[in-house]
């Protein structure tokens, strides 16, 4: 085997392991979000309760109440230890909301 093309073999092999290891360390090194700072997020982005469902992590969604102001308030039970009381207004954007729990910050 030609020592040339030995040695272009042996760095892109370790070209592609030096990639590998900066994508995974910079997935690893990334900030996860609070639920506080997560619903601030929804608000201020507009998301609808149908979005905030149709997202993986959002499926224990379930209804809890209907204000006098005609928002319905459901309740998210996806963090162990917090629960989030979403106020949704008529046409179905998440306008409020309220944390309860021990681990909610």
């Amino acid at each position: 085997m030609n020592i040339n093309r030995l040695f272009f073999s042996f760095f892109n092999l370790w070209l592609l392991l030096w990639v590998a290891v900066f994508i995974s360390g910079s997935r690893g090194c990334s900030q996860v979000a609070s639920p506080r700072e997560e619903a601030e997020a929804y608000i201020k982005l507009g998301y609808s309760l149908e979005k905030l469902i149709s997202m993986s992590d959002y499926t224990f969604i379930h209804k809890a109440s209907v204000l006098p102001s005609g928002h319905i308030t459901y309740t998210d039970n996806t963090y162990k230890g917090c629960t989030t009381i979403w106020e949704v207004n008529p046409s179905g954007i998440i306008v409020g909301y309220k944390l309860l729990g021990k681990h909610c910050d």
